[in-house]
C-alpha cells in the first residue's frame, strides 16, 4: 500500500507499525475514503487503531459530500505520538517517587568517620550546611542543562538572597530552566527572586502544583530532599548512566510542557477562553487523561466536563479528541508549544 512520501519517508514511519503509517499516508495523500469504504480500503484493524489513536476520524456528510474517513494532517499525527510519550511518563511517576522512597529506606546515612566511597551512585545527607555547599557546587557543574523544580515550601526565612544565582560563566552556555509551583509566585519575596532569576537568564515556568523540590545537572548528578522542606536530609544521585536521573529528566521535560511560561499567565486578547480554562487546554495539549487534570487542578470532575465543552466549542474540534484541542490552539498562538519551547 503506498502512502504519502516526503524524502522516500512517509511522516509516521518508524514511529508506529507499517500498516498505520502506510494507512495513514494513503488517507492523507488521497484526501480520505468514503466511510462505508473505509474497512475494505485499509482494513477494519487499521481503522480501528487509526482511530483510537487519534490519528484519523470520521468527517461528517455535508449537503453535497458523504461522509469520509478522513486522516488528521502529519503535524497533528506526530504531536498525537508526543502526547502518547508524555502520558507515559506521567503514568511513570508514582513509580519514581516509589523507587526514591526505597533508596531512602535502603541507603545508610552519611559514614562515620570515614570518607565517601567515590563508587556510591547515592548517598543520603543530613547536615543542613552540607546540603546547602553541595547545592550550591551543583550549579558549577553542569555543560549543557541545568533543571529544577522548585516550592514556596521551607522552614527557613524567604529572603531576597535566598535563591541561587546562575554563574556568569554559564549565561549563554547553560541552559537554565526552573519550574514553580504558584506559591512561590504569590510570595512577594519569591517572586522578586524570580525575576532577578530570569533577568540572569533562567526560563522560568509555574505549575499549580510542584510535587518537590530538585536540582538536576545534565543527567549525571541530582539533589533531592527527602522531605517537603528538605529538613529530613537530601538524596544526592551522581553517575554517568543512572536509569532513574534519566527517568528524572524525564519527568521534569513533562511538568515543563505543561507548565505557563512565567509572566504569561493569562489568555491571549484574541482567545475567548477564562484563565482557568486555557491552563485546563495547556494540560490537554500533553495528553493528560481528564482524570488526571482534576486531580491535579484539584476541581470537579463535573467542572471539568463543562470546561471541556467550552473548550471543544470554541475551538470547533473535528474531533473530540483533547490533544487535537491543544494543537489548534497552538496553531492559533493561544498555548505554548506544547514539547516545551519558548
Amino acid at each position: 500500500m503506498a502512502g504519502s512520501k516526503s524524502n522516500g519517508k512517509r511522516p509516521l514511519d518508524g514511529l508506529v507499525p507499517e500498516e498505520l503509517a502506510a494507512g495513514h499516508g494513503l488517507l492523507f495523500t488521497c484526501g480520505g475514503v468514503p466511510k462505508d469504504r473505509a474497512d475494505e480500503a485499509l482494513g477494519a484493524d487499521v481503522v480501528r487503531d487509526l482511530t483510537a489513536r487519534g490519528l484519523a476520524h470520521v468527517a461528517p456528510h455535508t449537503p453535497t459530500t458523504a461522509a469520509s474517513f478522513q486522516a488528521v494532517s502529519p503535524d497533528l499525527a506526530l504531536l498525537t505520538l508526543l502526547a502518547e510519550l508524555q502520558a507515559r511518563t506521567a503514568q511513570d511517576h508514582d513509580l519514581i517517587m516509589k523507587c526514591l522512597e526505597r533508596l531512602r529506606e535502603i541507603l545508610p546515612g552519611p559514614a562515620r568517620g570515614g570518607s565517601e566511597d567515590p563508587r556510591h551512585v547515592a548517598r543520603i545527607l543530613t547536615d543542613k550546611e552540607e546540603i546547602l555547599a553541595l547545592s550550591m557546587d551543583l550549579i558549577h557543574s553542569p555543560n549543557r542543562d541545568w533543571m529544577t523544580l522548585e516550592t514556596a515550601t521551607t522552614d527557613m526565612p524567604i529572603t531576597e538572597d535566598c535563591g541561587i544565582a546562575i554563574p556568569l560563566a554559564h549565561r549563554g552556555k547553560v541552559r537554565c530552566r526552573a519550574i514553580y509551583d504558584q506559591a512561590a509566585i504569590e510570595h512577594p519575596i519569591f517572586l522578586k527572586n524570580i525575576e532577578r532569576s530570569v533577568a540572569e537568564g533562567e526560563e522560568a515556568r509555574v505549575a499549580k502544583v510542584v510535587p518537590m523540590k530538585m536540582q538536576l545537572a545534565d543527567v549525571f548528578a541530582a539533589l533531592l530532599p527527602l522531605s517537603p522542606t528538605a529538613s529530613g536530609g537530601a538524596l544526592l544521585i551522581r553517575g554517568s548512566d543512572v536509569p532513574i536521573l534519566h527517568a528524572l529528566r524525564d519527568y521534569f521535560e513533562l511538568k515543563w510542557a505543561s507548565a505557563t511560561r512565567f509572566g504569561n499567565s493569562q489568555p491571549p486578547p484574541d482567545c475567548p477562553l477564562t484563565k482557568e480554562q486555557l491552563q485546563i487546554l495547556r494540560l490537554m495539549a500533553t495528553g493528560l487523561t481528564d482524570g488526571a487534570i482534576t486531580h491535579r487542578l484539584d476541581i470537579s470532575e463535573s467542572t471539568m466536563s463543562r470546561h471541556v465543552t467550552a473548550i471543544l466549542k470554541q475551538l470547533n474540534v473535528p474531533t473530540k479528541s483533547r490533544f487535537v484541542a491543544g494543537a489548534i490552539a497552538h496553531q492559533r498562538g493561544w498555548i505554548s508549544d506544547p514539547e516545551g519551547a519558548q
